[in-house]
Protein backbone atom coordinates (compact mmCIF):
# COMPACT_ATOMS: atom_id res chain seq x y z
CA UNK A 1 0.00 0.00 0.00
CA UNK A 2 2.54 2.28 0.99
CA UNK A 3 4.56 1.69 -2.56
CA UNK A 4 1.63 2.55 -4.26
CA UNK A 5 1.19 5.79 -2.56
CA UNK A 6 4.94 6.62 -3.21
CA UNK A 7 4.23 6.29 -7.00
CA UNK A 8 0.70 8.13 -7.02
CA UNK A 9 3.23 10.79 -5.32
CA UNK A 10 5.77 10.59 -7.41
CA UNK A 11 3.32 10.98 -10.32
CA UNK A 12 1.77 13.79 -8.88
CA UNK A 13 4.72 15.78 -8.60
CA UNK A 14 6.11 14.96 -12.30
CA UNK A 15 2.15 16.05 -13.34
CA UNK A 16 2.98 19.31 -11.19
CA UNK A 17 6.66 19.90 -12.61
CA UNK A 18 5.42 19.19 -16.21
CA UNK A 19 2.35 21.70 -15.90
CA UNK A 20 4.59 24.37 -13.79
CA UNK A 21 7.27 24.22 -17.06
CA UNK A 22 4.09 24.56 -19.60
CA UNK A 23 3.08 27.15 -17.74
CA UNK A 24 6.39 28.93 -18.41
CA UNK A 25 6.63 28.29 -21.61
CA UNK A 26 3.34 29.52 -22.40
CA UNK A 27 3.63 33.05 -20.48
CA UNK A 28 7.24 33.15 -22.45
CA UNK A 29 5.38 33.02 -25.87
CA UNK A 30 2.33 35.45 -24.54
CA UNK A 31 5.49 37.57 -23.95
CA UNK A 32 6.34 38.27 -27.60
CA UNK A 33 8.48 41.43 -28.41
CA UNK A 34 6.07 44.43 -28.88
CA UNK A 35 5.45 44.18 -32.61
CA UNK A 36 4.47 47.14 -34.44
CA UNK A 37 0.92 47.34 -35.37
CA UNK A 38 0.35 46.66 -38.95
CA UNK A 39 -3.74 46.64 -39.24
CA UNK A 40 -5.68 49.86 -38.26
CA UNK A 41 -8.91 48.99 -39.77
CA UNK A 42 -8.23 50.34 -42.80
CA UNK A 43 -8.08 48.68 -46.40
CA UNK A 44 -6.12 50.69 -47.59
CA UNK A 45 -3.07 48.68 -49.05
CA UNK A 46 -2.23 49.64 -53.18
CA UNK A 47 0.95 49.19 -54.89
CA UNK A 48 3.03 50.94 -52.70
CA UNK A 49 1.97 48.81 -49.73
CA UNK A 50 2.48 45.77 -50.85
CA UNK A 51 5.38 45.15 -48.49
CA UNK A 52 3.12 45.67 -45.07
CA UNK A 53 0.24 43.68 -46.78
CA UNK A 54 2.57 40.36 -47.15
CA UNK A 55 3.36 41.31 -43.37
CA UNK A 56 -0.14 41.27 -42.39
CA UNK A 57 -1.09 38.13 -43.68
CA UNK A 58 2.35 36.39 -42.20
CA UNK A 59 2.14 37.73 -39.13
CA UNK A 60 -1.33 35.92 -38.61
CA UNK A 61 -0.19 32.89 -41.69
CA UNK A 62 -2.43 30.39 -40.48
CA UNK A 63 -5.35 32.23 -38.19
CA UNK A 64 -6.64 34.98 -39.35
CA UNK A 65 -8.07 38.07 -36.71
CA UNK A 66 -11.59 38.24 -37.11
CA UNK A 67 -11.50 42.21 -36.95
CA UNK A 68 -9.90 41.86 -40.51
CA UNK A 69 -12.23 40.71 -43.45
CA UNK A 70 -10.63 38.18 -45.68
CA UNK A 71 -12.39 39.57 -49.04
CA UNK A 72 -11.76 43.06 -48.68
CA UNK A 73 -7.75 41.65 -48.31
CA UNK A 74 -8.09 39.76 -51.21
CA UNK A 75 -9.49 42.25 -53.02
CA UNK A 76 -6.22 44.59 -51.92
CA UNK A 77 -3.58 42.20 -53.65
CA UNK A 78 -5.76 41.61 -56.92
CA UNK A 79 -5.34 45.50 -56.90
CA UNK A 80 -1.49 45.23 -56.48
CA UNK A 81 -1.50 41.95 -58.99
CA UNK A 82 -3.42 44.09 -61.66
CA UNK A 83 -0.66 47.15 -61.19
CA UNK A 84 1.94 44.35 -61.78
CA UNK A 85 0.31 43.28 -64.81
CA UNK A 86 -0.50 46.48 -66.08
CA UNK A 87 3.47 47.45 -65.24
CA UNK A 88 3.11 51.14 -64.33
CA UNK A 89 6.15 52.54 -65.03
CA UNK A 90 6.31 54.71 -60.91
CA UNK A 91 6.06 50.73 -59.50
CA UNK A 92 9.52 50.15 -57.38
CA UNK A 93 11.93 48.00 -58.98
CA UNK A 94 10.92 45.64 -56.45
CA UNK A 95 7.89 45.32 -56.93
CA UNK A 96 7.79 42.24 -59.10
CA UNK A 97 9.49 40.61 -56.13
CA UNK A 98 7.03 42.06 -53.81
CA UNK A 99 4.82 40.68 -55.18
CA UNK A 100 6.29 37.31 -55.85
CA UNK A 101 6.32 37.38 -51.42
CA UNK A 102 2.51 38.62 -51.50
CA UNK A 103 1.42 35.99 -53.84
CA UNK A 104 3.57 33.13 -51.53
CA UNK A 105 2.36 34.49 -48.96
CA UNK A 106 -0.85 34.08 -49.99
CA UNK A 107 -0.68 30.71 -51.02
CA UNK A 108 0.78 29.48 -47.33
CA UNK A 109 -2.37 31.50 -45.61
CA UNK A 110 -5.33 29.99 -44.76
CA UNK A 111 -6.58 33.67 -45.28
CA UNK A 112 -8.55 32.67 -48.86
CA UNK A 113 -10.12 29.42 -49.42
CA UNK A 114 -9.76 27.94 -53.36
Amino acid sequence: MEASRVAVQETLDQTRSQIQRLTQERDALRERPNLPRIFHGSYHFRREHVVELSQLISRYLLDKPNNINGNRIFNCVRTCYTALDRDYCDNSETYYEDMRMLLATCLASTWFSD
